[in-house]
């Protein structure tokens, strides 16, 4: 495992992608809550870095024993490819799984979408039918709508991220060389 730095204006290239080899994982350690950049230890770094393993097996496992010492701390591994493509793994602490853009929160939110859309529809109804006398009421209708609207594009976009990330995660761990015909 080594440490990289995303930019060294001595290095040639200077970027960090020219420097990762194809098998190889790149490991980016982020704050689970902000997602302010971190080092592998948990605390703020001087310069952006990112770390090299050579393995999937090693990126791997060397995230998890660091999220597990510092629960704050998220690791995003990706491939030789970069952030072109989603990660290959998101690593988080035990107690924060059920904040991860899975496809089930995305179903959470589509519900809460469809919700929110029947509560402000009438409000704005009941305010036209009044000749936009009372205001509020189509003021907050409209807020609502609007938040369920917002819920249902999030939904989809979460769930929609998901699969895509699985559908490339198994992609990358498929064997190669074996003919599926």
């Amino acid at each position: 495992m080594r440490e990289l730095k995303l930019f060294d204006p001595e290095r040639h290239p200077p970027n960090w992608m020219g420097h990762i080899h194809e098998g190889e994982y790149a490991l980016f350690f982020k704050d689970a809550n902000s997602g302010e950049e971190r080092s592998a230890d948990g605390s703020l770094p001087k310069e952006s870095t990112c770390l090299i393993a050579a393995t999937l097996d090693e990126a791997l496992d060397f995230a998890q024993a660091r999220v597990e010492a510092s629960p704050p701390l998220r690791c995003d591994i990706y491939d030789s490819q970069g952030k072109a493509n989603p990660p290959v793994a998101s690593i988080v602490h035990q107690d924060r799984k059920g904040q991860e853009n899975t496809e089930a929160m995305g179903w959470k939110r589509i519900r809460w979408g469809m919700v929110l859309l029947p509560i402000g529809a009438p409000m704005i109804l009941y305010d036209w039918h009044r000749d936009w006398a009372l205001i509020w009421p189509a003021f907050f209708g409209i807020q609502i709508v609007a938040a369920g609207a917002r819920m249902l594009i999030w939904g989809l976009g979460t769930i929609e991220n998901s699969r895509r990330s699985a559908a490339y995660v198994r992609s990358k761990l498929r064997p190669t060389g074996i003919s599926s015909s």
